[in-house]
């Protein structure tokens, strides 16, 4: 009897113990986050500084993906030629900056539109903007060319685990172009893209992103193929997942 009130004993004060643990790591990882349980997203969008519009025409800015090397910005342009994006700016709120120059790929046209995305390196420093340096066709009649800026990411949060995949859309009236994205997370491809256009008669543009973030146009039926396993499409301005891990990272 004496050796079963001694187990008793013990289980119960095992039990104490056990329960503390949990209460104390509930409440830190509760801690780590900010009022209302929801994490901090690492980068957010900046709507109002995502296009730009004169009377030669428009770029806009539709969606971004944040890959753990590199930051893809998918845009609309009309007319084609009217806009060159010539720098990737960095800046840090320590007045760090990085200029860098801008890997522009087009990739086709839709709805009159051309298509394609600007891309760039970027290493984890919360509170940093993407800024995009934009060249005008033309000149302001001076021999010299007229020069643009916007700013349409900035981070937020430390990137957890230097690993996260973050989809973004802007949400921008100057062209009937959308961003939709297929799926997030994965091996070999971590998302597919769809562009689109709210116009009557109008195709889509597809697109495969593989681990290296390199972007490749496809067929709609390969795309499909890539959606169906994971389900519907993913709706929302902004999606998060964690894909396996790059290499040389």
């Amino acid at each position: 009897m004496e050796k079963l009130k001694g187990f008793f004993a013990v289980f119960g004060a095992a039990l104490v113990v056990l329960t503390v643990g949990i209460v104390l790591k509930t409440q830190e990882l509760q801690a780590k986050l900010p009022s209302g349980g929801r994490p901090v997203p690492v980068w957010i969008t900046q709507p109002e500084q995502a296009a730009v519009h004169d009377l030669k025409g428009t770029l806009d800015i539709k969606a971004a993906l944040i890959t753990p090397k590199e930051i893809l910005l998918f845009y609309a342009m009309q007319p084609r030629d009217n806009f060159k994006v010539t720098e990737f700016l960095v800046s840090g709120e320590e007045k760090q900056s990085r200029t860098l120059i801008a890997a522009t790929q087009s990739l086709g046209d839709l709805a009159g539109f051309d298509v394609g995305v600007i891309r760039g390196p970027w290493t984890d420093q919360p509170g940093q903007a993407i800024t995009l340096l934009i060249t005008l066709s033309g000149d302001k009649g001076d021999g010299t060319s007229q020069q643009v800026r916007i700013t349409p990411l900035r981070q937020l949060a430390p990137d957890p685990g230097k690993r996260t995949l973050q989809f973004l859309q802007f949400r921008n009236a100057l062209s009937p172009i959308e961003a939709k994205l297929g799926f997030l997370g994965g091996d070999k491809e971590i998302a597919a893209l769809e562009l689109s256009s709210s116009e009557q008669d109008s195709s889509s543009v597809y697109l495969r992103i593989d681990s290296q973030a390199n972007v490749t146009q496809i067929t709609e039926a390969e795309y499909q193929a890539l959606v169906a396993p994971i389900g519907n499409t993913v709706e929302g301005s902004s999606t998060s997942a964690t894909p396996a891990p790059l290499e040389g990272k």
